[in-house]
């Protein structure tokens, strides 16, 4: 069901005019129940219809970002060491297209990082 959404995502994009139209997914559950590797073979089915260009796959930590071959969300989404630096234009060039942001590992992500995040990604 969750791939099968993210899928349609992919292939039906729907276009955001505020923020009401956004799709907001939450992937939880306790250590182990595969929720990086769902995240691994969402990513991997993209590959084989050559759609994964369509996701930004990012992590909280460098240990997850490696496990999942991306990076962390602070380098991907351009924060400086404060969190606060404007939006590079290669930064903006480089992520407008994307249609879909992924979070891996979110559950140690603040609420104060996830506002930093959402702010980001709107400016973007």
């Amino acid at each position: 069901m969750i791939i099968r959404a993210l899928f349609l995502r992919i292939l039906h994009p729907i276009p955001i005019n505020s923020a009401r139209d956004q799709f907001f997914l939450y992937l939880g559950g306790v250590g182990g129940v595969g929720k990086t590797y769902l995240i691994k073979a969402f990513m991997s089915s993209l590959s084989i219809i050559r759609k994964h260009d369509d996701v930004l796959l990012t992590a909280s930590t460098r240990a997850a970002a490696a496990n999942v071959n991306s990076a962390t969300y602070h380098s991907t989404l351009g924060f400086g060491n404060n969190g606060n630096q404007p939006v590079r234009q290669a930064t903006r060039s480089r992520l407008s297209h994307k249609k879909i942001f992924i979070l891996d590992e979110i559950s140690i992500v603040s609420l104060e990082n996830l506002v930093q995040i959402n702010d980001r990604c709107n400016t973007i």
